[in-house]
């Protein structure tokens, strides 16, 4: 009687291990499935925020170089220096008349 108890104890604890080992992998599958999407989550917000920075940086390099100086003189515009001192004439009244 002894030994069929002991027998049948090992059978209960070797079916007790059993479930309790499919309760804990199917609790890490789903914890790594939902693990899995969360990641898939963040690099795709990540991307999209990398991408719209991306977008805005072109845009203020864009208007950047829409006032740079050399643009300016592309579109025809000069700089007037007068001749001797090379001084920059920034309004009328400092051109010199001859």
């Amino acid at each position: 009687m002894s030994n069929y108890i002991n027998i049948r104890r090992q059978y209960l604890d070797s079916k007790t291990v059993t479930r309790l080992e499919k309760y804990l992998y199917g609790n890490i599958s789903k914890y790594r499935l939902l693990l899995d999407n969360l990641t898939h989550q963040l690099e795709t917000k990540i991307s999209k925020k990398l991408e719209d920075s991306k977008a805005n940086c072109n845009k203020y390099i864009a208007l950047l170089d829409s006032f740079s100086p050399l643009k300016t003189m592309t579109r025809g515009y000069s700089v007037v220096t007068l001749a001797k001192s090379g001084k920059i004439i920034s309004k009328v009244s400092d051109a010199v008349v001859r």
